[in-house]
């Protein structure tokens, strides 16, 4: 599960932060596409076993320091925002984490069909461009 979440962390930074140049939709895009999975093929493969080992084995601490590091990562990918006039604040970036991270998890479990976990991926990543947008641009 280390080295996984190490290889995601590392194309994040990769892929969603440090290229010049792209747009803020461009980098939740990729974002999106790696934290759930799909069209990664530079990542390893999380297995559903794994889950059930990792909950065997793993102890709370280890799940916070997973979570750390992935809502730091999404920052990265937030603060490389540099067209996004009013990037999302704290808040609002953990509940995007954990709602793709979370759901990455249960989708896991489902073993859900390539088509179906890009279909969701999509679902992600337009929930994600929503809720930045409605964050830049509350309603009065």
């Amino acid at each position: 599960m280390r080295h996984c979440l190490e290889a995601l962390l590392a194309a994040i930074d990769r892929e969603a932060v440090q290229p010049a140049g792209l747009r803020w939709e461009e980098r939740i895009h990729h974002l999106v596409r790696l934290v759930c999975g799909v069209d990664a093929p530079e990542l390893p493969t999380f297995h559903p076993d794994m889950l059930a080992l990792e909950a065997a084995m793993a102890e709370p601490h280890h799940h916070r320091r997973a979570h750390e590091e992935l809502a730091a990562a999404w920052g990265h990918v937030f603060a490389a925002c540099t067209d996004l006039p009013h990037p999302p604040g704290p808040d609002l970036q953990q509940a995007l984490h954990l709602s793709a991270w979370g759901g990455r998890r249960y989708v896991l479990l489902l073993q859900l069909d390539p088509a179906a976990m890009r279909q969701w991926a999509d679902g992600v990543e337009q929930l994600c461009c929503a809720a930045i947008l409605q964050a830049a641009n509350p309603p009065r």
